[in-house]
């Protein structure tokens, strides 16, 4: 009997997803503007980093085309903007975020992300594609999968996937657009308060 409830809890603990947390949760580690791949902890391919000031978007050039408050409205909040590449770059606008801790091949994780169809080329279903990567680019990327749409409204899904053997030891996730995505807002878990 001992070693039936054993193995039954060993089986119950192998099906259970793991939370995965990332280096730079607010987006602090990067200043408000567009494109920076130099950073290790948080870099973009043409999306733009944007900050509320408590009235509006700052940073990078789409702030001007944003109208959304955050989830939350506190001043500081940050969040960043990929756009529908279609209308002005060839292969999608992305960021990178890096993993506090290496995927590991077949174990399950769950990871929230509190996004929002919005900005200039946005459709209103706006369903980022999610990569992994073992270094700050999207070239040799591992496709995650695609997150559920969101439409005009902030939106928090919590993303559930099993790391495959291509992406054992990957340390980022890379978010975004492909060519024929819609454009939006992915807030940084400093504001992950959704409301509505």
């Amino acid at each position: 009997m001992k070693k039936g409830v054993l193995i039954f809890c060993f089986l119950m603990l192998s099906y259970l997803a793991y939370p995965q947390y990332f280096v730079d949760s607010c987006f602090n580690t990067v200043a408000p503007g567009t494109s920076f791949p130099g950073n290790t902890n948080l870099w973009a391919q043409d999306a733009d980093l944007l900050q509320w000031s408590g009235s509006s978007w700052t940073g990078g050039w789409s702030g001007g085309n944003i109208t959304i408050a955050p989830p939350t409205n506190g001043a500081g909040c940050r969040a960043v903007f990929c756009g529908n590449s279609s209308s002005w770059t060839s292969g999608g606008e992305v960021f990178g975020i890096r993993l506090l801790s290496p995927l590991v091949a077949g174990t399950t994780y769950s990871i929230p992300f509190t996004y929002v169809s919005h900005g200039t080329g946005s459709t209103g279903s706006f369903a980022p594609y999610v990569y992994s990567n073992n270094a700050a680019t999207f070239t040799g990327a591992v496709s995650v999968g695609v997150l559920p749409a969101a439409g005009y409204l902030w939106t928090t899904n919590v993303y559930t996937f099993t790391a495959t053997a291509s992406m054992n030891g990957h340390t980022y996730l890379i978010i975004g657009t492909k060519p024929s995505g819609s454009s939006g807002l992915i807030s940084s878990y400093g504001c992950e308060n959704v409301v509505s």
